[in-house]
């Protein structure tokens, strides 16, 4: 039921491991020749956010982790080009967020991002909480705890796609951002 993508990724391990037997005269033939994987369309469904949960958002824009997801939404910012940053990345006179090589998807992804007017009082938000708390990175939620992908998609946006009343992955801020420029 996997997209192929991810059964590529899955074929890319196991002929390593096999190479890896191979070589070692553990196995006398290579058994993954000749398979292929036909391209499917991806798996997982992208949904936009309505102008609806736009509303809803910006309606409890005093949460850090609707924050978040306004700011990848004004942004187009990968989750991690967001979420691993540091501060020294951000400038605020200029307006910008920079990408850097250690961040970027590849190397047409290092970039400088400008900071839309209407978030520029979140990413501030988060600059200045960084600075409370003396981190280097940029992400620090109102404890002083580096946010992170995996608890943010646990606890913060399955609660938030509770009230939105809807499943949205965090990806979909990106495809909300490209769908709609927003």
């Amino acid at each position: 039921g996997q997209g192929s993508s991810t059964k590529q990724s899955v074929l890319t391990v196991i002929r390593i491991v096999v190479n890896y037997a191979y070589d070692r005269n553990l196995i006398n033939r290579k058994c993954t020749d000749g398979i292929t994987i036909e391209y499917s369309e991806p798996v997982v469904a992208r949904i936009p956010f309505s102008q609806k949960e736009f509303d809803y958002l910006w309606a409890h824009s005093d949460e850090w982790d609707i924050k978040i997801l306004l700011i990848l939404l004004y942004s187009g910012l990968r989750v991690n080009e967001l979420l691993k940053n540091d501060r020294q990345n951000i400038n605020l006179e200029e307006k910008w967020i920079y990408v850097p090589k250690s961040l970027a998807k590849n190397k047409e992804s290092e970039r400088y991002v400008p900071i839309h007017d209407k978030i520029f009082e979140l990413v501030k938000y988060f600059y200045d909480n960084s600075v409370t708390f003396n981190s280097e990175k940029l992400m620090i939620n109102p404890n002083g705890t580096v946010i992170t992908y995996q608890n943010f998609v646990a606890r913060n946006l399955k609660r938030i796609n509770k009230n939105l009343e809807v499943e949205h992955k965090f990806h979909d801020t990106r495809h909300t951002f490209a769908t709609n420029g927003t």
